[in-house]
């Protein structure tokens, strides 16, 4: 009979788990900061949204397999098992994101909360009539939390292009400085309200 190293294998469980999740965290990008909730059994789920109104959902599933085969196993070592680990965790956030940005654009859609340019190329007008339309949070110091702009990585060099070249305009400066005073007073109010409802 030969032995069972049962401690050896639970250590080696936990370590491979968290490689997993670690790199599950890095592969899903912006999305990683979004909160998480559990989801418990039965036979529905809601989304309760800040304005009240409430939505029944369909959950995704999202899954990856890691498969080895024998005579891969016997040349196995370190880096070719944590490959295994980043190129599943990679798949799954794929998946996740998908379903993540898929289902937000179908929400912003049904609320009329979305921007068009209409074939045009990125803005600053288009960059800050997105900003009009979405709540920003404010930390401690006053300064907008998690604020981020997910972009297409097709789009991305002249997004940064336009992002770089408004850094040096004044007028642009002082524009979102505006728009931040504005969006941190509406916070506030949604702050007050918030803690008067609780």
């Amino acid at each position: 009979m030969l032995p069972d190293f049962l401690k050896t294998k639970e250590r080696l469980e936990i370590m491979l788990d968290l490689a997993f999740r670690q790199s599950h965290l890095s592969h899903l990008g912006p999305i990683a900061c979004v909160p998480v909730s559990l989801y418990f059994e039965g036979n529905r789920t809601i989304l309760i949204r800040a304005d009240g109104s409430v939505e029944e959902m369909n959950p995704r599933q999202a899954k990856t397999e890691l498969q080895v085969n024998t005579k891969e196993f016997e040349k196995m070592n370190e880096a070719t098992v944590f490959n295994k680990i980043d190129s599943a965790a990679e798949e799954m956030a794929g998946q996740q994101a998908k379903s993540f940005y898929e289902e937000v654009g179908k929400a912003a859609e049904e609320v009329d909360n979305v921007v068009s340019a209409d074939g045009q190329p990125f803005s600053m007008d288009i960059f800050f009539e997105g900003l009009e339309k979405i709540d920003i949070d404010f930390d401690e110091e006053g300064n907008p939390s998690n604020l981020m702009c997910p972009v297409n990585p097709k789009l991305f060099p002249s997004v940064k292009k336009v992002i770089e070249d408004a850094k040096s305009d004044p007028e642009i400066d002082k524009r979102f400085e505006t728009l931040m005073e504005r969006k941190k007073d509406e916070w506030r109010v949604r702050e007050s309200n918030r803690k008067l409802v609780g």
